[in-house]
């Protein structure tokens, strides 16, 4: 699941992306408590537990985050160990919260909602929710860095990026045919 978003601000927990409707819960992705914790859970409706992995430093009011997380589809009460938070491009979860005996992901046909919570709306996102990608595999780390870079200045205008060509000459005497010119600039 990758999505950009902007809280207005918010107190208790706030749903970003989610398959819960209060009564039948598959997985959410959502800012945690008070501290905005960038969190994601899955549930196991039939023992009624579950397993997350959350980044434990909060996110701030009033600034684009560019959030991803990751579950390589693994089972069981380890199932934690496979899902991984990124912030604006960098891997971050460093907490497991568990609950119960987790066995398994179910598909109980819940609708994908997006900053809503299925059930009474205590837990719906105050802010700005945009391109939600939602993947049916586990996406690389570079692949995620990318995403964040792709959208970036779109986000941030403090970010000006420079597209420029390099024309250079040299004499063709001292290359051969396919050699590869390694330029860095400091």
């Amino acid at each position: 699941i990758s999505i950009w978003m902007y809280q207005y601000s918010g107190t208790g927990s706030r749903y970003l992306v989610s398959k819960d409707d209060g009564a039948n819960s598959e997985w959410t992705f959502y800012l945690r408590d008070d501290a905005a914790d960038p969190t994601l859970l899955l549930s196991d409706q039939s023992s009624g537990s579950y397993e997350a992995r959350t980044y434990s430093t909060g996110l701030s009011d009033n600034v684009w985050y560019h959030l991803v997380a990751t579950y390589d589809g693994g089972g069981g009460t380890t199932a934690s160990d496979g899902i991984d938070i990124y912030v604006d491009g960098v891997v971050v979860d460093d907490t497991t919260i568990d609950g119960g005996t987790y066995v398994a992901l179910e598909d109980l046909g819940e609708e994908v909602l997006i900053g809503e919570y299925g059930g009474a709306g205590a837990f719906n996102f105050n802010g700005s929710i945009d391109q939600v990608l939602i993947y049916n595999r586990s996406l690389s780390a570079t692949e995620i860095e990318l995403l964040y870079y792709s959208a970036l200045t779109k986000y941030d205008a403090s970010i000006f990026l420079w597209n420029f060509k390099i024309f250079f000459f040299c004499r063709c005497d001292l290359l051969t045919i396919g050699t590869t010119i390694d330029l860095r600039f400091a």
